[in-house]
């Protein structure tokens, strides 16, 4: 907060086949959340919805601008809210988020007394109110939740936003890799939460999984240094197996999706400076080895059972292998700058 007034935010949502949902969060962003009016810009990105979500928004909610895409290009439909934006922060809200109350004055005032140019959330789960998704998926400071994640415009101004080759999942850790790589500063802030209109997720279906390796596999072979690019193919691999040996053999299909990340990974090769490289090959779980982190197949355990736990082990967690990197994965505010 510069001179005691607010900075313009522009709140970017995107929307794909959620019409009942976006309405919900755009009520909570006019009617629930503590930040001047007159400082504020809302942004809808249709992504190709069928539904009717760009006619409900022009409709019901006359001065929020609507992008129109003409195809689902899934996650990078975002840029062009995000580069069209007008404010100095940019808020970027799947289209069944929200948050409310005096977090957005929380985080821009954190943002611009820390310097950061990425400021990541908790989630809460809609359904299971208990139930957080940080907790099934630690983030920490090497990615981030992109159903709720706030930019300043000098980050989207100077790198470009997500990548189109991935289609979804994945996108926000190859951002924060590039993010991390320009000098940019992630400040993870947990005091903020925003409320996810989902249950707990109990793992990915088959498709998710073959995405989600090819989209690891690309990301090392586009950004990853050759020594560690290596290594972390070779423990992406090692995912997969160690996933077919807990008894689910079709995660075996996502073997052939490795090299085709790779092929795809290598036609845009530009790689991060080495530290960056090495903290990624080092201490993220998709790229470190299985073996030691010990982890416990998530098909063991039951939504309810999840919902309980405050911290639960789960296929992406082992609280000893993430104590031992406390540095990148917090368990209150920090910032990371590379």
């Amino acid at each position: 907060m510069q001179g005691g007034e607010w900075p313009l935010v522009s709140i970017v949502f995107l929307a794909y086949n959620r019409r009942e949902q976006l309405a919900y969060s755009l009520v909570r962003v006019f009617e629930h959340l503590d930040y001047p009016r007159d400082r504020l810009e809302v942004i809808v990105v249709d992504n190709a919805s069928v539904d009717g979500t760009a006619e409900m928004v022009a409709e019901q909610f006359p001065g929020v601008r609507v992008i129109r895409s003409s195809e689902n290009v899934g996650m990078s439909a975002w840029n062009e809210g995000m580069t069209s934006a007008r404010g100095q922060w940019r808020l970027a809200l799947d289209d069944d988020c929200h948050i409310d109350g005096d977090a957005l004055k929380t985080a821009v005032r954190a943002a611009e007394q820390h310097g950061a140019d990425l400021v990541s959330f908790r989630v809460q789960s809609g359904e299971v109110p208990e139930f957080w998704f940080n907790d099934q998926y630690d983030t920490g400071l090497l990615t981030f939740w992109g159903c709720s994640a706030m930019f300043s415009r000098r980050a989207i101004e100077e790198e470009p936003f997500y990548d189109p080759n991935i289609f979804i999942w994945g996108n926000e850790l190859e951002l924060t890799m590039r993010y991390l790589d320009r000098g940019f500063r992630h400040l993870h802030l947990p005091e903020v939460s925003s409320l996810h209109m989902k249950g707990p997720n109990l793992g990915f279906d088959e498709r998710g999984f073959r995405l989600n390796h090819r989209h690891f596999a690309y990301i090392a072979a586009k950004l990853l240094q050759p020594r560690d690019a290596v290594v972390a193919l070779a423990n992406v691999t090692l995912h997969v197996l160690m996933g077919a040996v807990t008894g689910d053999t079709r995660k075996l299909r996502g073997l052939p999706e490795i090299p085709r990340g790779v092929r795809s990974g290598l036609r845009v090769r530009a790689p991060v400076r080495a530290e960056v490289s090495r903290v990624y090959r080092k201490h993220t779980w998709h790229f470190a080895s299985p073996i030691p982190q010990g982890r416990i197949p998530l098909g063991r355990q039951s939504s309810r059972a999840i919902a309980r736990n405050q911290r639960p082990t789960s296929v992406w967690r082992n609280p000893r292998w993430f104590a031992r990197r406390a540095k990148y994965y917090p368990r209150s505010s920090a910032v990371l700058e590379l």
